[in-house]
């Protein structure tokens, strides 16, 4: 609703309220987001114009693909085999480090 002073001025005036411009800004305002997300979204190209000359996030290339099922447990298995090995060659050295010279 318009203000007191208004609502007096338009008395005063003896002029008829008048929406005509309002009514034009609203529909304006309503219309333009649906008629630019038609023009733009509609077709494929357009959109991808957009998008790249707004892109904010630059994702990095993509990496090589993690091993599958198979291939993890194969280097688990050889992980495992590894570390044994390993463990077992400490032991061997420990072994001569603790073993008294024989006389």
């Amino acid at each position: 609703p318009p203000s007191p002073a208004a609502t007096s001025v338009l008395i005063m005036s003896g002029a008829p309220p008048r929406y005509g411009l309002e009514a034009f800004k609203f529909a304006v305002y309503i219309s333009m987001p649906i008629f630019m997300t038609v023009v733009i979204a509609a077709n494929p190209d357009n959109l991808e114009k957009v998008i790249k000359k707004f892109s904010y996030v630059v994702y990095p290339p993509e990496g090589p693909k993690p091993p599958s099922g198979e291939q993890m447990r194969a280097i688990v298995a050889a992980n495992k085999r590894r570390i044994a090995a390993d463990a077992a060659a400490d032991a061997a050295v420990a072994a001569k480090l603790v073993t008294p010279p024989a006389e």
